[in-house]
């Protein structure tokens, strides 16, 4: 790996903690909020009798992750270092309404749950106003700036990965409040959990995260990320989850960072780096399905679909898909400036994630590919 390389991504992303904001760490100790606890919810009025199975396949879509998938938890975080609880993020979303989405509208899972026939929208589990009519059809756990290391979040004040498994079994006790003990295993054993284990967040934290070095984000083979992955899908599994979505990188050399100029070629080597990741996912879950009786553990390529889009960009009704629709601050949308005339011919939002439109495309693609094998269960 060049010296450039690291000392760019480096000045980069140091400069942009510089700008974060400080707070607590949200470490696996003091998280979830003690407010969340078994014995705080109230008891449901819905009779766990009254509980009717969904017809779609799938019970419920459960969402792990960070900001590509977050559906507004870290507005319910104190100090978070990312939210996007301000226009013009969510002004394609019903009555121009900042969601917590780092999106102009819907993001994946929202696009999957509908496709799947559950709902149209995936809610936050710390959203302190959740329904219990929407527990058994899904919600959402990822949390903007989460990655698959717990070190790495003290300067994130994100909700990391065993603090989202913990979420999960409080989840799951306030589900059986709520429709009884049968009816939520039931229900668990029928989700859909999609995990975004290779999300641009994973890519910061590898960056600059405390106690890492700049190598580790190209070490994943030896790295302790893919045991950790592992360990979550096994917990999952153990929790009584049998079927995983697992997603890799996008293309990070596409991505319209600001360190670098806007040209119709994305960086080769740094896409390398992306491909070279998914194949250790690509070559590790299915050997961990053989050790999972039961279990489905599929890949999910947003590489490939990413990269079309971006070469091919009028297939999608796109015009734009070097830079980011809206204006920004370093990665994220500037608070009230101007954004692009027409949102649906932009791929990018800011400049790390998709506008609802690149979103609702890359769902279209890659369920030719998933469906299929979802639809088909062990």
């Amino acid at each position: 790996m060049g010296f450039i390389r690291i000392i760019g991504y480096f000045f980069f992303f140091c400069t942009f903690l510089l700008e974060s904001s400080n707070g607590q760490n949200l470490a696996p100790s003091n998280f979830p909020p003690s407010n969340l606890a078994p014995s705080s919810f109230a008891p449901s009025n819905i009779a766990p009798s009254s509980f009717a199975p969904s017809n779609s396949l799938f019970s419920a879509v459960l969402v792990f992750g960070g900001s590509s998938v977050d559906t507004g938890n870290n507005n319910y975080i104190p100090y978070a270092s990312f939210k996007s609880d301000y226009l013009p993020y969510g002004l394609d979303y019903d009555y121009e309404t900042p969601t917590g989405r780092f999106s102009n509208g819907k993001v994946i899972p929202d696009f999957v749950s509908s496709r799947l026939g559950l709902k149209d929208r995936i809610p936050p589990f710390l959203d302190p106003k959740l329904p219990d009519e929407e527990l058994s059809s899904g919600v959402n756990f990822a949390s903007a700036g989460a990655g698959f290391d717990d070190l790495t979040l003290s300067t994130r004040n994100a909700i990391c990965i065993t603090s989202q498994v913990a979420l999960f079994k409080r989840y799951i006790e306030r589900l059986k409040i709520v429709v009884g003990g049968d009816n939520a295993n039931l229900i668990l054993n029928n989700s859909l959990v999609m995990a975004t284990t290779g999300s641009f967040d994973n890519v910061n934290v590898y960056l600059v995260g405390p106690k890492k070095s700049l190598d580790a984000m190209f070490n994943y083979k030896d790295h302790s990320l893919i045991t950790n992955i592992k360990q979550f899908i096994k917990q999952m599994y153990g929790l009584g989850c049998p079927t995983i979505l697992v997603t890799g990188l996008p293309p990070f050399g596409c991505l319209p960072l600001p360190n670098k100029e806007i040209s119709a070629e994305c960086t080769d080597e740094q896409n390398k780096d992306s491909l070279y990741y998914n194949d250790q996912l690509i070559e590790m879950l299915p050997k961990l399905q053989d050790q999972l009786p039961g279990s489905k553990l599929i890949y999910v390529d947003v590489y490939k679909p990413i990269v079309d889009m971006i070469n091919f960009p009028a297939k999608y009704g796109f015009v734009e898909t070097r830079s980011p629709c809206c204006t920004t601050t370093l990665l994220m949308c500037q608070k009230d400036a101007p954004i692009c005339q027409n949102t649906s011919e932009y791929l990018y939002w800011d400049r790390t994630h998709l506008t609802e439109a690149g979103n609702r495309h890359l769902m279209q693609i890659i369920e030719k590919d998933i469906l299929p094998k979802i639809l088909t269960k062990n």
